[in-house]
């Protein structure tokens, strides 16, 4: 009896380490890009519409799920439990097509023009996803890093743009997105190092080392300091909040470089940091 209960455990484990824990993953990163587009509309001061949000979720979720499928030999070093996806990959198309085509309606229901920028983080994920004519962007170095912060910033930045053109905000709120973005892919990099190496994937902690990587983020996050001097003008209500922000990126790279935490407290730490700034700014506002 005490077996076939362990061995029934064991099973629901496996099931929620294949299957549960991996849609929970991208929800919690497609929440974390509405936290990035609540903030960049705050940083224009403006309020974004909830059906643009509710696109933007689906757009990340569609995209991520895409992901999870094309990047699984690579991720099977860091993650083995992923393997089992390859035989439901028809199911994650499905999934992919129905959640993109959705955030597109909704995202014309707000204004057409809002399409043609959601349309620009898929196709950066096609190309960093799916290998074509033997390049595939993941694998050439910075790629990762690049296309990411670069499709999480273009979108957020541009979206509150079409509602009140600012340059100078576009400029501030496309900057302090990339510069986040660089610093957390890197970081994950460095947690998955093992595993990257083995599938050939050039990132920073791969090339040049693990100490380098980390004195490089610790720049990157302080090139945000020098971003809050340069735009203190702009977002003098926000001085706070942003000092706040910066310290709690320093913190958690103390935490991450140094330490060996599990893999939850990335996604806690990390990812939810955008969430957790949002809930602050909705406070505080």
């Amino acid at each position: 009896m005490n077996t076939t209960k362990v061995e029934l455990e064991k099973s629901i484990q496996e099931k929620y380490s294949v299957y549960i824990s991996p849609i929970f993953s991208t929800i919690n990163v497609a929440l974390s890009c509405v936290g990035v587009m609540y903030i960049s509309f705050s940083f224009f001061d403006i309020s974004p519409p909830l059906y643009l949000l509710l696109s933007g979720f689906l757009a990340t979720f569609s995209i991520y799920s895409l992901n999870m499928v094309t990047d699984v030999k690579e991720d099977i070093m860091n993650q083995p439990q992923r393997l089992e996806l390859i035989s439901h990959k028809k199911i994650v198309y499905m999934l992919f097509i129905s959640s993109y085509f959705l955030s597109l309606l909704l995202a014309y229901m707000v204004k057409p023009i809002c399409v043609l920028i959601l349309l620009i983080p898929l196709f950066v994920g096609i190309i960093y996803s799916i290998e074509i004519r033997n390049f595939r962007l993941k694998k050439v170095f910075l790629g990762k890093n690049i296309s990411i912060s670069f499709s999480w910033a273009i979108e957020a930045s541009l979206l509150p743009f079409i509602f009140y053109e600012n340059n100078i905000y576009f400029i501030a709120v496309f900057s302090f997105i990339f510069l986040k973005g660089m610093v957390n892919t890197i970081l994950f990099d460095l947690r998955d190092v093992k595993g990257d190496s083995v599938a050939n994937i050039k990132t920073v902690p791969n090339i040049i080392g693990k100490k380098k990587t980390i004195m490089i983020l610790f720049i990157l996050n302080t090139l945000l300091l020098i971003w809050i001097y340069l735009f203190l003008n702009e977002f003098s209500s926000l001085l706070l909040i942003l000092i706040l922000w910066v310290a709690y990126g320093y913190a958690y790279l103390l935490f991450f470089c140094y330490k060996n935490p599990p893999r939850i407290f990335y996604s806690i730490l990390i990812d939810d940091e955008w969430l957790l700034w949002m809930f602050i700014i909705m406070l505080l506002k």
